[in-house]
Formats: structure tokens, sequence, C-alpha cells
């Protein structure tokens, strides 16, 4: 476009930067509030990690039961546990492996 002008010779190229002086009191009080908003994140990590662990746990021993001890089970029941048990199994392995892998 011929009616553009190029001033990049003509003006230097400058940074712009906007900030804000901050009261140290505001500092410290926005800093407790990221404390306790990160405090409670972690909490709700680790109630959802306990609650996911917990189930896996219980569905671990449910299998082990139907399989290894219940007699009155259907062979269908028993496949469908074997099945569960060999998929939290290879998904624990999984787990696990990729945990040392990828901590090299």
């Amino acid at each position: 476009m011929p009616n553009q002008l190029n001033l990049d010779g003509v003006v230097p190229r400058g940074e712009l930067t906007l900030t804000r002086d901050e009261h140290p009191e505001e500092r410290k009080a926005r800093l407790k509030n990221e404390y306790r908003a990160a405090i409670i994140k972690d909490c709700q990590d680790v109630a959802v990690f306990a609650a996911l662990y917990l189930f896996l746990v219980i569905m671990v021993l449910v299998c082990l039961y139907e399989n290894l001890f219940a007699s009155a089970v259907s062979p269908e029941t028993q496949r469908w546990s074997q099945s569960i048990l060999a998929a939290i199994l290879s998904g624990t392995v999984s787990f696990l492996v990729g945990k040392k892998v990828g901590a090299k």
C-alpha cells in the first residue's frame, strides 16, 4: 500500500510498562489471600486423591473376594471381576513405571 508511512527509522522503538506502587499492607494482605487459596486448592486435591484411592482399594478388594473366596458367584461375574482387576492392576503398573521413567 503506497499510503502507509514507515516511521521505523524516525521513531526509536521503546518499551512501555505500567506498574502500580503497592502499599506494604496491601501486599501482605494479597500474599496472605494467595497463600490461603493455595492451601485450599492443595486440600481439595488431596481430598479428591484420597477418595479415588479409597474407591480403587475397595474395587480391588471386592474383585479379589469374588475371584478367590466367593463360591456362589456365577462364572460371568468372575470374568467381569477378573477384567476389572486386570485393568486396575495394569493401570497401577503403568502409573508406577511412568513415574520412574518421568523422574529421570
